[in-house]
């Protein structure tokens, strides 16, 4: 059963909210629509809001079909799982924490997911060995970490 809570109105009256899990994100549209991804509890793990995915996956609407994506810095696979819901042919989800890697696993799993690579790496040292570029990359590394500029120049070398 979904966990429940009621709500109040400013006028008073009182309805039933469906709420999810602190470690739970919903697939937005697609094949998957509405499918919930668990996630483990991860220093520095947080999924993109779901307005932001569905943002950035109203402006890539007609890329995803049938692309290879690269979901770098996973986390939860958000971005990846919602790509493959919305028809792209492959997606590498890359992370180095096992915990991450075992969830990644587990969602690909439930959802049957075809085209699905999961990887345990770094992003940079991935990136140093892989070999064909990809259509599309979701590039979101933890606040933390200053490793936003070495990862788009490793990229760009690809």
């Amino acid at each position: 059963m979904r966990p429940r809570k009621i709500a109040e109105t400013t006028t008073g009256s009182t309805y039933s909210v469906i709420t999810m899990a602190a470690n739970e994100v919903r697939i937005i549209s697609g094949k998957w629509k509405g499918r919930k991804l668990s996630f483990p509890s991860a220093p520095g793990l947080r999924p993109s809001l779901g307005r932001v995915r569905e943002t950035l996956f109203n402006w890539l609407r007609a890329e995803v079909a049938n692309c290879r994506c690269l979901d770098l810095y996973a986390g939860s696979g958000a971005l990846g799982f919602e790509a493959l819901s919305r028809g792209a042919a492959e997606v590498t989800f890359v992370d180095r924490d096992p915990k991450v890697i075992k969830a990644l696993q587990a969602n690909a799993a439930r959802l049957n997911a075809d085209g699905c690579i999961i990887v345990r790496s770094s992003a940079r040292k991935f990136l140093a060995r892989a070999g064909q570029p990809w259509d599309i990359v979701f590039l979101d590394p933890p606040f933390a970490e200053d490793d936003l500029t070495p990862t788009l120049d490793a990229l760009r070398q690809k």
